[in-house]
Order: C-alpha cells, then structure tokens, then sequence
C-alpha cells in the first residue's frame, strides 16, 4: 500500500496530517432547541479540521491546518480551540475585519442532539465566511502540504510521452534575512501569458 500511495517515512516529513477546510463555532443547546435556547455551550467544528484534531488528540499525530478566519474576537476564539486541540495554526491566513462582518466572518453552526427516533437537527449560519473566500495563490503548498505525500510533476508514462508544454513555475530567491518568510504563489492566467515561438536549437 506505501508503494502505492509513495508514502514518505514519518521522519522526512513535517505533518502527519494537514486538513483544509472551514472551521466554524458549533453552538450546542444541550437538551434542549435551539429555538428557545437560552445558552450554549461553544465549540469549534468542521469535517475537515475534525479529522486532524482527532489524529492529534486520539493518536497522537502531528497535525495541521490550512484556512481563513477574520481578525476578530470570534476568529482568535477558534484559533484557541484549535490550539487546545494541539493542531498547528502556522497556516491560517487572517483576514482585515470590517466591523460588521459583510466582508468576512466566522461561519456558526448550530446542532441540537437526537432523540429516539428523531436524529439531529443542524441550522448553520455561514454566508461570506473567511475560509469560503480563500482563491488560489492563498496558501503555501509546498510549506503547508510538507508532510502530504505529493508531486507537481507528471508522473510517467505521461512525461514521456511529449507534447505540449502547460505548466512552467518561476522561482525567485530571497535575500538570506527573508528567506524564511512565508510565501505566496500567483497563479497567472493563461489569456495574460506571453507565448515565445520554441525553435529547434532553443528559445525563440
């Protein structure tokens, strides 16, 4: 299965899991609705961000997570939780929060618990959140996948086979004091390319 899958050995990589996703407050009502609630008790969720939490809490994994949250009270409440869950929040990126929350905001759910017959009901409230807003270029691949088993290249017998070139990366060093600063890839639209005719002995 590891050959398959080409899993790199857990020493060579730096998380065992990176779940990306929306991670919203989870309003629970205990036993009662959430139309008459009067209280909750507060908690982070998502379906991604759960998996990771359970491979750190359950397993003991080093997990972390990519996604969006305004710079609020609401966004630094569920950077909290996540790291009382012990997953690593290097990854999250921060939105400016306009006051009022028509840019951005943290999604909320709302989940009363079944009863016999009756399963849970959910009501979610997560229009213009931040992690819905996240467009390529956002993140970091390269850094927050470095324990994900992957590859930008193609695999054989496609690069064999020739053809067309549809893909190149350009890659800028930066100055030693910077080198370590967090990066971020811009993905250029093909209509805006320069296309230079390629000549047999090289570049046109």
């Amino acid at each position: 299965m590891a050959d398959i899958l080409k899993i790199r050995p857990a020493a060579d990589v730096k998380w065992d899991c990176v779940s990306f996703g929306e991670i919203m407050l989870r309003f629970d009502p205990g036993f009662g609705r959430v139309r008459t609630a009067r209280q909750f008790q507060v908690w982070e969720g998502g379906g991604e961000y759960n998996v990771a939490r359970a491979m750190r809490k359950c397993w003991g994994k080093r997990a972390s997570v990519v996604t969006a949250l305004p710079k609020n009270d609401l966004g630094w409440l569920v950077e909290d939780f996540i790291c009382q869950g012990g997953v690593d929040t290097s990854h999250i990126i921060w939105r400016d929060f306009d006051g009022l929350g028509r840019n951005t905001r943290v999604g909320l759910n709302f989940t009363e618990k079944g009863f016999g017959i009756r399963a849970a009901l959910g009501c979610s409230d997560r229009g213009h959140s931040a992690a819905s807003q996240i467009r390529p270029g956002e993140v970091n691949w390269m850094t927050a996948g470095s324990g994900i088993a992957h590859s930008e290249r193609f695999e054989e017998p496609d690069a064999l086979a020739g053809g067309a070139l549809e893909m190149i990366q350009t890659w800028v060093h930066y100055p030693k004091k910077t080198r370590n600063r967090y990066l971020l890839f811009i993905i250029t639209d093909p209509k805006n390319c320069q296309y230079l005719p390629i000549k047999e002995s090289g570049c046109g």
